[in-house]
């Protein structure tokens, strides 16, 4: 798979991202939040992963908060070299940023998360297709992650309509791991 065409994709999809209205993104957020809150996904599992989101992704915050509000365990990845560990959060103020990308993480001193523990773990993507492969951000650490042998959970991802590829390209690598479960909007 030619590492080129994934980029090409990935830089459009951001951009298809970046350019969604405020408006859009409140309603699509919604939708997809109460997809969430309302499936077996939630009702039937513990221990969940997710990632806190940028401003462009699908928006975590309020899963998070409604998480821990429902008594569940949270965990949240910390990068460590080119690896994600993930930590439990009792609240979002046991997060920090310092790390290079700005991205809010566990702090230090969190509790290291066992990954058999992990019931279900939400994925950041860029752009997805309907083989239910995703494109990333290009870095690696979720496939990284992914392939430890001794993940179980399920893989689950929150995404927009519009960040599904519809363009008739393979871009799937072998170490690309396919998600189970898709919520997006209507």
């Amino acid at each position: 798979m030619n590492r080129n065409i994934k980029q090409q994709l990935r830089n459009k999809y951001l951009q298809i991202l970046k350019n969604i209205s405020a408006n859009d993104k409140r309603q699509w957020d919604e939708e997809i939040y109460q997809q969430f809150i309302n499936s077996k996904y939630f009702a039937n599992n513990q221990v969940f992963a997710l990632y806190y989101s940028l401003s462009y992704e699908v928006n975590t915050i309020k899963i998070i908060t409604t998480l821990l509000a429902a008594k569940k365990k949270v965990a949240l990845p910390r990068m460590n070299g080119n690896n994600l560990d993930f930590f439990y959060i009792d609240s979002l103020s046991d997060l920090v940023v310092d790390n290079q990308w700005k991205i809010y993480q566990p702090k230090v001193n969190s509790q290291k998360v066992n990954i058999t523990n992990i019931d279900v773990l939400i994925l950041p993507l860029v752009a997805f297709n309907e083989d239910y492969y995703r494109i990333g951000h290009g870095k690696g650490y979720y496939d990284r992650f992914l392939s430890k042998s001794n993940f179980k959970g399920l893989k689950l991802v929150l995404a927009y309509k519009v960040q599904k590829v519809t363009e008739k390209i393979k871009f799937v690598n072998d170490w690309d791991i396919a998600f189970n479960v898709l919520i997006t909007n209507h």
